[in-house]
């Protein structure tokens, strides 16, 4: 019986290990209107990586962007529907006029997505 717990355990820490360290979080800084769209917002964040959050475009969603000197490269893409696009808006934007810190972690190789937030000390 022991042998089937120790075997149990080691089963499941070999499972989740290769994904418990495979998040990025981005902390959101504020909202940025992107040229003359309406609804189209960069998130700003504190890292070489920009967030861009597409409203209005066909496909709506999500896209981070490795940004260096002069050169901008897509490394991920959420879809959204356009309500869930409404939703992460006013989220971040109702966190961000409450003074809430607002973290956006990416799972993986960007397969998966969180948004929450914590209140500023």
């Amino acid at each position: 019986m022991m042998k089937l717990i120790i075997f149990a355990t080691f089963s499941i820490l070999t499972i989740t290990a290769p994904y418990a360290s495979d998040s990025k979080y981005f902390m959101v800084e504020g909202l940025e209107d992107e040229r003359d769209f309406a609804r189209s917002q960069i998130i700003s964040d504190s890292e070489s990586t920009q967030i861009f959050l597409d409203c209005q475009s066909f496909l709506t969603g999500v896209n981070f962007y490795n940004v260096s000197q002069n050169t901008k490269e897509q490394v991920g893409f959420f879809y959204l529907y356009e309500d869930e696009c409404y939703d992460f808006h006013h989220f971040i934007k109702k966190s961000l006029d409450n003074s809430k810190s607002t973290c956006i972690e990416v799972i993986g190789n960007y397969e998966n997505m969180k948004v929450y937030n914590k209140q500023l000390n």
